[in-house]
């Protein structure tokens, strides 16, 4: 076994047949819905995608409980098919360095802070507007365009 993998079993590829997978292949570590009334069914896909078999259980306890943690793995078989099994070597890969597609939850609190501070600004400029005093003109000292006068005489 090589540091930091795991080596395991596919089982149940006759179940699978002709899906298989070929040594040097890397396959995939796979939850399907038709398998979660199995507490650790983990299913092996191949690179067509195919169920080639089950992680062995033992094994897949463990696994899944780090699939739920979000860390990933890389699976790659290294025997043939023999007595209903495929060797297999895992290695964990550990969680993706990617960010988050959406804020985090307090990230996302400031962001509605943010706008609601915004919007309260908005209405206090709203305000300032409307709050201007009215005041009245005296129409005696405006001057009256000479157009007007002129036809007033006619």
């Amino acid at each position: 076994m090589s540091e930091g993998a795991i080596e395991a079993e596919v089982i149940g590829v006759e179940e699978f047949y002709p899906h298989t997978a070929s040594p040097g292949e890397e396959v995939k570590l796979y939850r399907r819905l038709e398998d979660m009334y199995k507490p650790n069914a983990i299913t092996v896909l191949n690179q067509k995608g195919e169920p080639i078999g089950y992680l062995d259980p033992s094994i897949a306890e463990g696994i899944l409980a780090k699939m739920k943690e979000g860390i990933k793995f890389k699976c790659v078989v290294t025997g043939r098919e023999e007595d209903d099994k495929i060797l297999v070597r895992i290695f964990e890969l550990g969680k993706p360095e990617i960010e988050p597609a959406y804020p985090e939850e307090e990230e996302l609190e400031e962001l509605l802070l943010e706008e609601e501070e915004d919007e309260e600004e908005e209405e206090l400029d709203v305000l300032n507007i409307s709050a201007v005093p009215i005041v009245e003109i005296d129409t005696e000292d405006i001057p009256i365009p000479i157009e007007e006068i002129e036809g007033e005489e006619e």
